[in-house]
């Protein structure tokens, strides 16, 4: 697979996995902020299953990256993994 692509593939089902700190409404509400159309029904059937991430449209999968990513480090905290550890891990991949 594609390196940029697993990122993103895995960033966005961090932030899936994230329900506690990152509600749907949350994500719907800063997307729609930003002009993004995302609503609470399509992150809670990729959440659940319903909706498998490869399944989803291209603009629901860049509005969560771009929301993902926007809050990395959040994400990462809440996993236990501290910045310097998520650069270390990404240097090892590339070798």
């Amino acid at each position: 697979m594609d390196k940029h692509f697993e990122e993103i593939i895995t960033l966005v089902n961090r932030l899936l996995k994230a329900e506690k700190t990152f509600k749907g409404y949350a994500i719907e509400k800063q997307c729609k902020e930003e002009g993004i159309k995302l609503t609470r029904s399509n992150i809670s059937k990729l959440r659940t299953g319903k909706t498998e991430l490869m399944d989803a449209q291209f603009s629901t999968i860049k509005a969560l990256y771009d929301f993902a990513k926007k809050h990395e480090k959040i994400l990462l905290d809440e996993e236990g993994i501290s910045e310097s550890g998520y650069d270390e891990l990404s240097s090892r991949e590339k070798k």
